[in-house]
């Protein structure tokens, strides 16, 4: 959502947000849900070359993406290859007993 936002600002610090983003979460995610050991990123692209190129195009162009709305736009293409989708939904918490 603050990427959305920055990106439709047109907000020079998008390309932190997304990059923090594509770091902390959706790559371990990515490598998890696959069942592969994480590798540092500076090999991402080249390990995701040989054992999924088809992320490893999209991961390449969310980082050579110029302008802040392509950046956005590969980064969602990306996530939802690893998450499904990206619509926000309000988690009810489930209801505790309270005590006495």
């Amino acid at each position: 959502m603050d990427g959305r936002a920055q990106a439709d600002a047109g907000d020079p610090v998008h390309a932190v947000t997304v990059l923090t983003a594509l770091s902390r979460q959706l790559m371990p995610l990515l490598y998890a849900r696959n069942g592969w050991w994480m590798v540092k990123r500076e090999h991402w692209a080249r390990d995701l070359g040989g054992r999924a190129p088809d992320l490893a195009a999209e991961l390449r162009t969310l980082l050579t993406a110029p302008e802040p709305s392509a950046r956005q736009a590969a980064f969602e293409t990306l996530a939802r290859r690893v998450t499904g989708d990206l619509i926000y939904r309000e988690v009810l918490p489930e209801p505790q007993p309270v005590s006495d």
